[in-house]
């Protein structure tokens, strides 16, 4: 009984709320902080790594803003009708589709150095083509969540392998980046699957998921001008 009226004061999903609502404007924060921070360093360089580097966080940051519509809504009552009807989830799918494959494209872009087809417009092209596909087959997000984490994974993987070749130069000191926001980004997913099996675990892994983003902030600004 008495839990029952601890229930009825105290709604369980309600601190849910406010962490996810936290966590999030960090999140769209220190994505908005780096992409600006970054804009100096490409303007030096002209470094094309750096351009798609800065469009990944770019592209982070309008995800992050995106993913307020949950925490917002549920504030103001409204379930799903505002998600329904500003396309949400499309968008997200779409923003962060972008984000990782700017963020991959930023390691491999000599690869396709030699062709005509101008990057940006080919790069949307496949992150709309992902999206579709996901939100018309894909359970509940549960595809394009795979996706961008191999993307991810991929991403991280030839960022190490750039980082025990001994180069020198801006770039090639992001490469740092790359496997932390993979751990980051997979502490995030943990931290939603548990949060049906154990609050107080999701809370810590939001956290960690922030301190690896802010790990990520404070390289970032000891690099840049």
């Amino acid at each position: 009984m008495r839990e029952m009226i601890m229930r009825g004061f105290f709604p369980p999903s309600l601190p849910l709320i406010y962490v996810e609502l936290i966590t999030t404007i960090f999140a769209c924060v220190i994505s908005f902080i780096i992409y600006f921070k970054t804009k100096e360093l490409y303007e030096l360089t002209s470094h094309k790594g750096i351009k798609y580097f800065r469009y990944a966080f770019l592209f982070f940051g309008i995800v992050s803003l995106l993913k307020l519509h949950r925490p917002l809504s549920q504030f103001l009552h409204l379930g799903r009708e505002l998600s329904l009807f500003f396309g949400v989830r499309f968008l997200i799918g779409f923003a962060g589709t972008m984000a990782v494959l700017c963020l991959l494209y930023s390691l491999i872009w000599k690869t396709f150095s030699k062709t005509k087809t101008e990057d940006f417009f080919a790069i949307s092209f496949i992150a709309i083509l992902i999206s579709v596909f996901s939100l018309l087959f894909g359970p509940r997000g549960n595809l394009i969540t795979l996706i961008h984490t191999l993307l991810f994974l991929a991403a991280a993987i030839i960022s190490v392998v750039q980082l025990t070749k001994k180069k020198k130069g801006k770039h090639h000191q992001l490469a740092f980046v790359y496997p932390v926001l993979f751990l980051s980004w997979i502490m995030e997913i943990a931290a939603q699957i548990s949060m049906r099996i154990s609050f107080p675990l999701s809370i810590w892994l939001n956290v960690v998921s922030s301190i690896l983003l802010f790990v990520i902030l404070y390289k970032i600004l000891r690099i840049t001008p």
